[in-house]
């Protein structure tokens, strides 16, 4: 049975089409505060989420949040999803979530990612999706966490004697890893304790995604269930279904210009329509972009609707072996999402029967 988790996407940077074009984007809000997070936690681990998480980019720090919220809840896990690699070395990266697992009591869950290339590009980051760059980088944050002296030298990262835990101290944190395409699935198969599917996902991406994550668990001699899959959920909880369309095309908007959505944009077959809204963007016309995302192609990637149409979208996905349902609220504003989310928690609790 799979179980549920939820993300708190509270912050910008991301420049998606609603910060692009000069909206008021509904994940800047200034009204929205750490207590407002610390109260969501608490609601999300009375309710019975599995997980509680936290988005980064290169100008959204997610990490002293998630201390936050660790210090004031007991059982939910504390994550980031994801963290980029670019934006801290791995040994900074091992010492942050060491810090979140001694504070929160074994709780911490390690996200990692390559980015999303528009925020990184806006900080001056280059990314180059080097796969062997995440490999090095999960060694070297294990091989400090077992404890020890840590000397490495790869083809990207060098560690020097670094230590962070006394030899024959160390500890177990999961470590997951942010993946779409197929060899970065078959990594998360190889060698990561959990991978998350990426958001805006459909049915069929899904069932290919677990395939290449078999793939890369048998190539370590590991089966997939001894690996976390996190399938993602872009969810909208509402009686205004136009209006959440309009929102949800928009993300999809984003997410088709991105890279991370090419792998599924080839599975579903939708290359000609990807073409089209990134010309519509170019030409810096949103509303043009928005007319290619038809309410089939919608259909495929969002659930959304009433708190029973969410149900009943929810049940096919959680049919599929995944081991984790993450839901990603979204809503006329970052607040009625979050909380339309938590309400979610008696249809999880169907589902899973």
């Amino acid at each position: 049975m799979a179980k549920f988790g939820i993300q708190f996407a509270i912050g910008g940077g991301m420049g998606g089409p609603a910060t692009r074009f000069g909206k008021a984007d509904s994940i800047q809000e200034p009204d929205v505060t750490y207590g407002d997070l610390i109260r969501w936690a608490n609601t999300a681990e009375e309710r019975g989420f599995d997980f509680v998480e936290l988005p980064e980019t290169a100008t959204n720090e997610a990490h002293t949040a998630s201390v936050a919220m660790a210090m004031d809840t007991r059982r939910v896990k504390i994550g980031t999803a994801v963290s980029p690699i670019y934006l801290r070395g791995p040994v900074l990266m091992a010492s942050q979530i060491l810090s979140l697992h001694v504070i929160s009591g074994g709780r911490a869950m390690l996200g990692l990612g390559w980015g999303h290339e528009g925020s990184l590009q806006q900080a001056g980051i280059d990314s180059d999706l080097s796969i062997q760059r995440m490999r090095e980088y999960i060694e070297i944050i294990r091989l400090l966490l077992n404890g020890g002296r840590v000397v490495y030298k790869g083809q990207y990262y060098e560690v020097r004697g670094a230590s962070l835990l006394p030899e024959g101290s160390g500890v177990n944190i999961p470590v997951y890893i942010g993946a779409a395409g197929t060899k970065a699935l078959q990594l998360a198969g190889e060698i990561a304790d959990g991978v998350y599917l990426p958001t805006l996902e459909s049915y069929k991406y899904v069932e290919h995604a677990l395939k290449q994550i078999q793939i890369g668990a048998e190539r370590a001699g590991r089966k997939i269930g001894d690996i976390d899959v996190i399938s993602t959920a872009e969810i909208s909880v509402t009686d205004d279904v136009e209006a959440a369309k309009r929102r949800l095309k928009e993300l999809k908007v984003f997410h088709f210009i991105a890279r991370v959505s090419d792998n599924q944009v080839r599975i579903e077959g939708l290359g000609k329509e990807q073409q089209l809204v990134r010309e519509a963007i170019k030409e810096g016309d949103l509303d043009k972009a928005v007319s290619f995302v038809t309410d089939s192609i919608l259909e495929k990637f969002c659930v959304y609707g009433s708190l029973s149409e969410c149900r009943q979208k929810m049940e096919r996905f959680a049919s599929l072996g995944i081991t984790h349902y993450r839901l990603h609220p979204n809503g006329r504003t970052q607040r009625e999402a979050i909380e339309g989310g938590l309400q979610l928690l008696s249809a999880s609790k169907e589902v899973r029967q």
